[in-house]
C-alpha cells in the first residue's frame, strides 16, 4: 500500500502517501535485544493517515490584511491569497477546508488590474 494517492486525514491537501517507521526501536526484554519496527503508510504534510478522497478548490481571492493573524505569520497591510476547498472522502465526512497563503506580490492576481487616474487602456491608445 506504499505509494496510495489521496488525501490528508488532518488537513485535506491531496498527496501520496509515503512509508514511515513508527516503531519503538532498539529494545531490551529480560537480556534479550531486538529492534521493533512498525512500518506505516502516512502523509507527508502532518504524518497523519492517508484515506481515500479528493478535494475541490471552491475559490481562490487575493486580500489585504487589516489586522494581524494568529497563524501564518501574516501581519498588517500584507497581501495574501485565501484558498476554500471542499474536501471529502469516499466513505466518510465532507468538510470545507481553508488557507491563507501570504503573497510576496503587491500587485492584484489572476489579472484582475486597477487602471490609476489619467492611465489610457490598449483600446485608447491609437
Amino acid at each position: 500500500m506504499c505509494g496510495t494517492r489521496g488525501i490528508c486525514d488532518e488537513c485535506g491537501i491531496e498527496c501520496d502517501s509515503v512509508t514511515v517507521d513508527e516503531g519503538i526501536g532498539p529494545y531490551e526484554y529480560w537480556g534479550s535485544c531486538g529492534v521493533h519496527h512498525n512500518y506505516v503508510d502516512r502523509s507527508p504534510c502532518c504524518h497523519a493517515e492517508v484515506v481515500e478522497g479528493g478535494n475541490t478548490l471552491v475559490r481562490i481571492s487575493d486580500h489585504t490584511a487589516r489586522r494581524d493573524h494568529k497563524r501564518g505569520g501574516i501581519k498588517k497591510g500584507d497581501r495574501y491569497r485565501l484558498v476554500v476547498t471542499r474536501c471529502w472522502r469516499r466513505h466518510g465526512p465532507h468538510w470545507i477546508s481553508t488557507r491563507k497563503i501570504k503573497s510576496n506580490t503587491a500587485a492584484p492576481l489572476f489579472g484582475k488590474f486597477k487602471f490609476l487616474k489619467g492611465a489610457q487602456s490598449e483600446s485608447q491608445v491609437g
